[in-house]
């Protein structure tokens, strides 16, 4: 892979009451693995301008492509290439500013090294100081001179109006940023986190056929399980599935509920959803999907967990449910203990 040498040179011109050009200069060579220099060679430069420090956040990046000479120079005008992050004009270079080179040889970017940047390029910084700011506040009154000799009393004259009260000074230029405080100490360590997790899970092991004489939940086969919860856990229950319309005209539709039960009661929030499959288009085999989760806190001991189904409307043609084989429809109950 080739590499590139790279030497810096800055130029920035400041003319009194002129506003100063938005870039400066950066010159290069680059050469080969073998330090010769690479002739009238086409590649792509990629500056970065950090905040604060060589790793600092990149406040702006733009990219140039340029051919060297015949003696491997090449020249940017950084603030002129075409930006990929921040505006240039926007660089606030009153703080510490480091300027990272990237080359890209044909196989990416890759970082030349990063270096802080100094004196010349704060010219841009300087440019402000061309404009004077508002007057300062009034000096402070000056020493009272010696008394004079008594002179001799004149008449008393008539009392002057009072005079209007003089307008309020303009505000002095905004001192210099302080330099920033040390670290604060580290603050406490967080409350303890779970002790760990238990999940069990289970599979349909077999097809429940709901059809609209099926006016009760009725158990999934396989979807069924006991466990012990120990106390202060957090239980989480998922549930997911399909359910299979044997309706096959377009006029035909099928509507069951599917029901999330914990100690044989059904869960009213969040733990019931209902599938309804219309058959539109005279399709065979129409296939609809539920999925259900719950966040329970039950007492210590043993609890049952249960999937059910039963008929959802009238008229309904009958509906496979779950199976044991077919991996579309297989229906699968999930119970996670949440240690604390």
């Amino acid at each position: 892979m080739k590499r590139i040498f790279l030497f810096i040179l800055f130029s920035v011109q400041i003319c009194l009451f002129a506003q100063a050009p938005q870039a400066f200069k950066y010159q290069g060579i680059a050469r080969d693995n073998a330090s010769m220099v690479l002739s009238n060679a086409t590649i792509s430069i990629k500056p970065s301008i950090r905040q604060g420090s060589g790793t600092g956040l990149i406040i702006y990046q733009e990219t140039h492509s340029v051919t060297t000479n015949n003696l491997g120079l090449f020249n940017l005008s950084i603030g002129m290439g075409t930006p990929s992050v921040g505006t240039f004009s926007a660089i606030n270079w009153s703080t510490d500013k480091f300027m990272e080179i990237e080359i890209n040889f044909g196989s990416g970017y890759v970082s030349m090294g990063t270096s802080q940047l100094l004196s010349v390029p704060y010219a841009l910084y300087a440019e402000t100081s061309n404009n004077p700011g508002p007057a300062g506040a009034a000096g402070a009154t000056g020493a009272v001179g010696a008394t004079g000799s008594t002179g001799a009393t004149g008449a008393t004259g008539s009392t002057g109006a009072t005079g209007a009260t003089g307008a309020t000074g303009a505000f002095g230029m905004t001192g210099a940023t302080g330099v920033t405080g040390a670290t604060g100490a580290t603050g406490a360590t967080g409350g303890a986190g779970t002790t760990g997790q238990d999940v069990y899970e289970v599979y349909g092991t077999g097809q429940l056929v709901v059809t609209t004489a099926t006016t009760s939940y009725t158990l999934i086969p396989g979807l069924s399980q006991t466990i012990n919860i120990p106390a202060g856990c957090k239980v989480t229950v998922s549930t997911d599935g399909g359910a299979q319309s044997t309706g096959a005209t377009s006029t035909t539709y099928s509507v069951i509920d599917i029901g999330l039960f914990v100690d044989g009661v059904v869960s009213g929030s969040g733990g019931q959803r209902r599938l309804s499959i219309a058959n539109t288009s005279s399709l065979a085999q129409l296939i609809a999907n539920w999925s259900i989760h719950r966040t329970y806190t039950l007492s210590a001991g043993n609890h049952t967990f249960e999937v059910r189904a039963v008929s959802g409307a009238a008229g309904s043609s009958a509906v496979n449910v779950s199976s044991a084989g077919a991996p579309q429809l297989q229906g699968v109950l999930t119970v996670t203990i949440l240690k604390q």
